[in-house]
């Protein structure tokens, strides 16, 4: 039996069966029930022998738009692969036949958030956008690592929600920016954490506080 593009089983000599909003285990008793009503005394079975494929198109920042195969458990995230550097996780847009949705994959993947990483269907596009920034953060803090901030965070936000916060020997007097400017890499030290708009590209480092001997 196979499963049609429209979501219909055809049992011969029993009936049509819709796969539609329904798990495995129900389409299978669905189905049973109705093989043992028209074949008394039948034993039927319903194994799932081979899992149907379809195509999904990315576009946008990747290293070429293509279509890619997809099948019924491929989410979201697992298109990150085909995405380039500049591609931001934060705002990738899912396009189809209802319209236009913005998911954000860091809530995805780093926070827990299933729903913003949905199941990709057959006919949908996936465009990447474009990055807006992306701050890289290292030294006395618990999570270091490169971060795309949303609208409105700061150098806050970057230290307390993504890179988990200080570290218990970072010395928070001594914040020091790293901001690429004609051609080279310029130092500063930050005064003040909240009155700094940070930059694409832009790299932070806590330092550590020294002991004396």
């Amino acid at each position: 039996l196979q499963v049609t593009h429209s979501g219909t089983i055809r049992v011969p000599n029993v009936g049509d069966f819709s796969t539609l909003n329904k798990s495995f285990i129900e389409l299978k008793n669905e189905i049973a029930q109705e093989v043992t009503s028209s074949y008394p005394f039948s034993n039927p079975t319903l194994t799932l022998t081979k899992t149907g494929v379809f195509t999904v198109f990315v576009s946008g920042e990747v290293y070429s738009s293509r279509r890619v195969e997809a099948w019924g458990l491929t989410r979201l995230s697992d298109m990150i692969g085909y995405a380039t550097n500049m591609a931001s996780t934060r705002n990738v847009i899912v396009k189809n036949s209802d319209g236009e949705t913005s998911y954000d994959l860091y809530k995805a993947l780093k926070e827990g958030d299933s729903s913003s990483d949905p199941v990709l269907k057959s006919g949908d596009t996936v465009i990447f956008t474009e990055r807006e920034r992306l701050i890289t953060i290292g030294g006395s803090v618990m999570i270091p690592g490169s971060y795309q901030l949303e609208e409105g965070e700061e150098l806050r936000a970057l230290i307390n929600r993504y890179a988990g916060g200080f570290s218990k020997n970072a010395d928070s007097s001594k914040i020091i920016l790293k901001r690429f400017e004609n051609g080279r890499y310029n130092e500063s030290i930050i005064e003040n954490i909240d009155n700094l708009t940070l930059l694409d590209g832009d790299i932070i480092y806590i330092s550590a506080i020294q002991s004396e001997l």
